[in-house]
């Protein structure tokens, strides 16, 4: 997936989900739920592993589990902290609303459905926040118990433009995040007894890793739950509060000083800021009004991309992420370009199953020239990818702070495109086909 980002990562924009249910049919007209992120196969979790001169130290943070109370308030992570700036900037944007799709056939018992997500609700602490702030700074505030929001809605009697544009309304909705819910449900029947199950919640409690540690354990609940049985998951040892205390900790520690040290080198001098030939005057603020265009690669050519890289012993994405450089520069003329590619943020184990807002994009910084080979630009990307992705726990608002490249209200800052390689993978269980965000 390429894409123009704005402040932050992996943004779902209720715009692209709009064009996805337009466009995804089956051969017998049907919606098509969007696949899942298969998370063990994260991009900068392999990157980083490439170059043993970059490994994280071992005398990481200790990580006490924190009670949680009614009204427990905690300090937002720095991801967080960068999101809940600019909803108070812009409150109505749906900007930052990930959005989810699943196609529901066969026999899908709407009550069994609501207790099964009711159960994550309970199991995930952040899907209970609301966010304030207190003496100009803002927390958020674990709430004992949330009903969730879960809106069934007969669509049968509309046409397939009209659903098109209620699924779209149903995705902008903004969110109202001193108040709550931060995730919501939409169950919409369709002719034939179809359903299509929207997700929607705001990015401040999720990413797309969290979205399959959701699907996973949806399916465990659920079949458990329609049997008569009760599921078997083990509570969670940690919550994302407790990855917040971490990584407060990890920052302040000599750990988050050289990661501090990284990124300045990487990011010193005159920052260039990539200037694609447009059709119209770029607006003064941004408005996140753009489209989504999709193109589809042959088979064959996918073939030939795996067959080079392996032949090449080269990651996959440092093969994409090189060509994109290179469409880029043809553009653009500009030798040296910033592309933004997100992270996990996860490279502690002990939060991979957590749900939370953890994903945090780098700024990739590569240089090209006209008398440069595509071999040497991809070696270079490939190093400065292994460097990049070994020092991604330094959080990119700090990394923007520290940088403080001008601020251009029109743009994005650091970097004005994103570059997200994503292994998918269809869900299916008990008549609900391919649970996934988009």
């Amino acid at each position: 997936m390429v894409e123009e980002c704005s402040d932050g990562a992996e943004q779902q924009v209720a715009r692209d989900l709009e064009q996805q249910v337009g466009r995804q049919r089956g051969g017998d007209g049907r919606y098509i739920g969007l696949e899942v992120p298969k998370h063990a196969e994260d991009v900068g979790q392999r990157e980083a592993a490439v170059d043993p001169g970059h490994q994280r130290p071992d005398d990481r943070p200790v990580v006490q589990p924190a009670v949680i109370t009614p009204e427990t308030a905690f300090q937002l992570s720095e991801g967080q902290a960068a999101l809940w700036f600019l909803h108070r900037l812009a409150p109505q944007s749906a900007a930052y609303n990930v959005v989810g799709a699943a196609t529901l056939r066969g026999e899908v018992d709407p009550t069994t459905l609501r207790r099964a997500f009711q159960a994550l609700i309970d199991r995930h602490p952040v899907l209970r926040s609301r966010f304030e702030t207190f003496g100009g700074e803002p927390a958020q505030i674990i709430q004992e118990n949330v009903t969730l929001f879960f809106h069934e809605e007969d669509s049968s009697a509309l046409s397939d433009a009209d659903f098109s544009n209620r699924i779209a309304e149903e995705a902008r909705r903004p969110f109202d995040l001193e108040n709550g819910p931060v995730i919501r449900l939409a169950l919409f029947t369709r002719n034939g007894g179809d359903r299509l199950l929207v997700l929607v919640a705001h990015h401040i409690v999720i990413d797309m890793w969290s979205v399959a540690v959701l699907v996973k354990e949806l399916k465990s609940i659920y079949e458990a739950v329609a049997s008569g049985g009760i599921p078997t998951l083990s509570a969670p040892e940690f919550s994302y509060g407790d990855f917040v205390a971490w990584q407060q900790a990890e920052l302040a520690g000599p750990h988050g000083q050289q990661l501090q040290q990284y990124w300045q080198n990487e990011l010193s001098g005159e920052l260039p800021v990539l200037n694609l030939n447009t059709d119209h005057p770029r607006p003064y603020l941004q408005t996140y009004e753009g489209a989504t265009e999709s193109i589809r690669l042959e088979g064959e050519t996918v073939n030939r991309l795996q067959e080079f890289a392996r032949d090449n012993l080269l990651p996959i994405h440092s093969l994409l992420l090189a060509a994109y450089a290179t469409l880029l520069y043809r553009y653009t003329n500009q030798e040296e370009v910033i592309i933004g590619c997100p992270t996990s943020g996860r490279t502690d184990r002990r939060f991979q199953s957590l749900v939370g807002y953890f994903v945090n994009p780098l700024p990739i910084r590569i240089k090209l020239s006209g008398t440069m080979t595509f071999r040497q630009l991809i070696a270079e990307v490939r190093e400065t990818v292994q460097r990049a992705f070994a020092h991604q726990d330094y959080p990119f608002p700090r990394i923007v702070d520290d940088v403080s490249p001008d601020r251009d209200p029109s743009r994005s800052p650091l970097f004005q495109t994103m570059f997200a390689l994503q292994n998918a993978a269809a869900v299916t269980f008990s008549g609900i086909d391919n649970c996934g965000g988009g």
